[in-house]
């Protein structure tokens, strides 16, 4: 009997023994593995960044050249031939305007497709966006629609002073020129300098006054800040709809939206366009005309988008403003060139108890402006 207590007294003390340095190791075991596989992933993160970052991809003008997906051996965002950390806009168009399909005949480039071209499909999943260095926020100061308060932050919140602010307000109108209606566009220009909250204002109730007596169609307000060469830009408009899409040299024009009405039994619904369109520049207005302006008709007919070839276009404008007008309303349409921000990606998961995934920013320039690119990887296996 004396020595069946003995046993189980050593038993006991055994499995105790065991328990103690199981809850000891095995914290340390599930850390010290969650930091190899966050090693690992980040090294994998890395060398997927540089490749989207660094390369053109194949072929290297991919953004416009290549119709479909499958026309895209290498994936890549950078600008070929150009700066370190320059990305090809043409190519972020196309990964992240999903209307693209409706107003060109382009496909989008989508999460499914970035992943089999990057070798990562079912292995890891990814998020990729794109924000300004400087964030640019435009509000309507008081009682007037024509007087902004323009606020510039960090990515942090963190507001900016002595930011060199240029407002340059466009505005549409429509008038007789000859037999016919025609488009003619106005163009005011302010400067200020943001104080220590970050806030600049500006006023252009002025231009309105002097516009009062003409049939307005709409505006649009662009702002360009400028913080000792780190630039940024936005834009604010009235009552405007994206209408176009802007890939180099080409102002496709075509998205059909329900606020037109452009549906109907009798053909009631097509969209015309008047030709005279405002490209956008950092210097300048500059008004070109366009030549064989046809109704766009409804999204799945014969004719549900135009493209014009513009000289320069992808040089030298921030966004394209035209006139369109349906059953007899009139309309002010924007196609940006450079984007205010975007995400592409599903967010990441956080529920899981092992490796969180891998974050990584770079700075990176486009069109001239900067922003911060986030880009996050995770395995799919661990969700």
């Amino acid at each position: 009997m004396r020595v069946s207590v003995e046993y189980l007294v050593s038993a006991l003390l055994f499995l105790a023994l065991i328990s103690i340095i199981t809850l000891i190791l095995i914290p340390n075991i599930i850390s010290y593995v969650i930091h190899v596989e966050e090693g690992q992933l980040q090294v994998e993160a890395e060398k997927i960044l540089t490749q989207i970052l660094l390369s053109p991809g194949d072929p290297p003008d991919w953004g416009v050249s290549a119709t479909y997906p499958y026309e895209i051996r290498v994936f890549g965002l950078a600008r070929y031939k150009g700066l370190l950390y320059e990305l090809d806009m043409n190519k972020l168009i196309r990964i992240y305007e999903n209307s693209i399909e409706n107003i060109t005949d382009k496909c989008l480039i989508d999460v499914d497709n970035i992943a089999r071209l990057l070798g990562i499909e079912g292995r890891y999943g990814f998020s990729l966006s794109l924000t300004p260095v400087l964030n640019v926020t435009i509000r309507i100061a008081n009682d007037s629609e024509y007087c902004f308060m323009i606020k510039v932050t960090t990515h942090e919140e963190i507001p900016v002073p002595n930011v060199n602010v240029t407002a340059i307000f466009l505005t549409a109108y429509i008038d007789h020129y000859g037999d016919e209606n025609a488009t003619f566009y106005v163009r005011d220009q302010k400067f200020a300098v943001t104080d220590y909250n970050g806030v600049a204002y500006v006023d252009f109730s002025e231009l309105s006054e002097e516009l009062a007596d003409r049939k307005l169609v709409g505006w649009s307000l662009i702002i360009y800040a400028d913080f000792y060469g780190i630039k940024s830009v936005a834009s604010y408009s009235n009552d405007t709809t994206l209408f176009g899409i802007i890939l180099s040299n080409y102002l496709y024009i075509g998205h059909v939206e329900e606020i037109l009405n452009v549906t109907g039994r009798h053909g009631g619904g097509a969209v015309h366009l008047h030709s005279a369109v405002a490209l956008v520049t950092p210097e300048s207005i500059e008004t070109v005309v366009l030549s064989r302006v046809l109704p766009i008709t409804p999204i799945g007919s014969a004719r549900p988008y135009v493209i014009f070839e513009i000289e320069g276009l992808e040089d030298k404008a921030l966004m394209a403003v035209f006139v369109i007008k349906n059953k007899g309303r009139y309309k002010l349409a924007v196609a940006y060139r450079v984007p205010l921000h975007f995400r592409v990606g599903a967010p990441l998961m956080t529920s899981s108890p092992v490796a969180r995934g891998v974050h990584l920013r770079r700075i990176v320039l486009v069109e001239g402006y900067l922003y911060y690119l986030d880009f996050t990887l995770w395995r799919l296996s661990e969700w």
